[in-house]
């Protein structure tokens, strides 16, 4: 994704801070509906480097909590040649995986 960087810049009192909205499918993840941080700067160029950081790193996160809700792609096309049910098996073992990396 593409973004300029500089729109998640605030600054506060000659402070920057970084703020940036909590994307609605990953919302039920966070207690607010928007990531705030100071960048603990003054510096302009400073800020810049940081909120890209971190901007990227949630950037990360979020895609990981998004690929945690997905089955796995084209599981029905898995084959073993010992028992047709292991396509079964690997599906389950999946979901427990899943679910436990959830909670």
């Amino acid at each position: 994704m593409t973004y300029n960087q500089s729109s998640y810049i605030r600054v506060r009192f000659g402070v920057y801070h970084f703020v940036r909205r909590v994307p609605a499918d990953v919302k039920q993840h966070y207690r607010s509906d928007r990531v705030s941080i100071s960048l603990r700067t003054k510096s302009a160029k400073a800020a810049i480097r940081s909120a890209q950081s971190i901007s990227q790193r949630l950037d990360d996160y979020w895609h990981g909590l998004r690929l945690q809700k997905m089955d796995v792609p084209a599981l029905h096309l898995i084959i073993d040649d010992k028992d047709d049910n292991s396509v079964l098996a690997h599906k389950s073992m999946f979901t427990k995986v899943s679910m436990h990396k959830i909670q």
